[in-house]
């Protein structure tokens, strides 16, 4: 007797997907009346979406003190390599803010979210104000009260707070540990928590889906595919253009033969982390294959075996991707207008968030409503798109990875560590 095969949580997603759709459509349909309405409508699909979303507004602003505090606290173990560990963190504070940029640019370009309007539901309280000057922004970014940021949940203060934790762990070294050892512990317990909030996605996402169709009609069928769109269009753009740019740029040539490095052998190098990072949708469970593949283009271990935890750690900008063109898809719909200021409040706290990002399924989605509340965009607005979140993630995941090699390559090559008979070797 063969035992039942577990059904995976991308499965059970996009059943939820097309059944919770289906009967969102179907319920505009049905003559308006007190089943429909207040039993169907705005009672059982309801509590089940509102209990869903309030799991997950419960361990944002947690989540992202401590996986913030968490994965600075981590580049204390880089310190011995000096150059290099600076070199890597610069590149990855670099790429995410600017992976964000090309995400919004698509998403304004294609706008996926037009013609589909939520005017029914009541909008959230933006944490800025785009008529505020950016400098008045930024000062506020700054918590006179931190406690008062946890219980309101200004997450730009809980951000900077984090930040300030994180760099004072660095700095106390040795005598910390005590601290970091609480913070990585509770940093563990909130993951667990959020995994377990994740096996209630598909019914969360079924109600929340199918409350939201009911209310935005036929049209949204398509503006998923368009956004879907958008999203792997940014991503791919980003990686020929950001990766493959300073790949070609600060890659250097080969001593040996004075030829530039060679883009085909890199991809055919790392395509089993690539492929690895796609069936598993986390960059943490590629990693012992991103190191063999490192192996494979030269790059020394003692190089590999700090940059990639961080990267694991710190880079995360196919998420950022993501965030950036659900931002404008979702405010599109719920008609938030994002000025200057929101657009830099949407980068900022999008960088920041994806720092310290847990590398499994699902902490994207917490760390979105993170952003969306930040600009005043209802956290609802993730049932539209968790349906279909799960697929996309494969995808992002395997730019994290790519980025994951680009970095090594380049920054390797710097510090001397890159072996180029062994990276042309075939």
């Amino acid at each position: 007797m063969f035992g039942k095969k577990k059904m995976s949580l991308t499965a059970q997603l996009l059943i939820a997907l097309l059944t919770g759709g289906l009967l969102g459509l179907s319920l505009q349909y049905l003559p308006g009346g007190y089943i429909k309405d207040e039993i169907l409508i705005d009672g059982i699909l309801w509590f089940l979406g509102t209990a869903f979303l309030n799991a997950i507004k419960m361990v944002v602003v947690p989540l992202v003190f401590v996986s913030l505090v968490s994965g600075m606290g981590a580049v204390t173990d880089a310190k011995k390599f000096g150059r290099m560990g600076g070199k890597v963190m610069l590149w990855y504070i670099f790429t995410t803010p600017v992976a964000i940029g090309i995400a919004m640019l698509v998403g304004r370009i294609l706008n996926p979210g037009k013609g589909i309007r939520m005017d029914s539901v009541v909008l959230t309280e933006s944490t800025i104000n785009n008529a505020e000057p950016i400098h008045h922004m930024i000062a506020k970014i700054i918590p006179s009260n931190p406690f008062e940021a946890f219980a309101s949940g200004n997450m730009l203060q809980v951000i900077f707070f984090a930040v300030a934790s994180g760099l004072a762990i660095i700095a106390i070294g040795q005598a910390a540990k005590p601290v970091k050892d609480i913070v990585d512990v509770l940093n563990s317990m909130i993951l667990k928590i959020v995994e377990t909030i994740m096996l209630f996605a598909p019914y969360g996402a079924f109600a929340l889906i199918a409350r939201a169709f009911s209310l935005m009609g036929l049209n949204a069928v398509g503006a998923l595919f368009v956004y879907m769109g958008a999203i792997i269009l940014a991503l791919v753009a980003h990686v020929i253009l950001i990766y493959g740019g300073m790949f070609k740029l600060l890659g250097g040539k080969d001593p040996t033969t004075g030829k530039s490095l060679s883009v085909k052998i890199l991809l055919k190098k790392m395509m089993p982390a690539m492929s690895f990072a796609f069936a598993s949708s986390s960059s943490a469970a590629t990693m012992p294959i991103s190191k063999k593949c490192m192996d494979d283009l030269g790059i020394r271990r003692e190089f590999s075996s700090f940059a990639l935890p961080l990267g694991v750690t710190f880079n995360m900008d196919g998420t950022a991707i993501m965030q950036g063109v659900a931002t404008i898809f979702l405010s599109t719909i719920y008609g938030v207008e994002l000025g200057a200021v929101g657009i830099l409040t949407v980068m900022i706290t999008a960088t920041m968030s994806t720092i310290g990002t847990a590398a499994i399924p699902g902490a994207g989605m917490v760390m979105l409503s993170m952003v969306l509340t930040s600009v005043g965009i209802p956290v609802e607005g993730i049932a539209i798109i968790l349906g279909v979140d799960r697929i996309l993630d494969m995808s992002r995941t395997v730019v994290n990875v790519i980025n994951d090699f680009s970095c090594g390559i380049v920054v390797a090559r710097y510090e001397g560590m890159l072996d180029y008979e062994q990276f042309n070797r075939t």
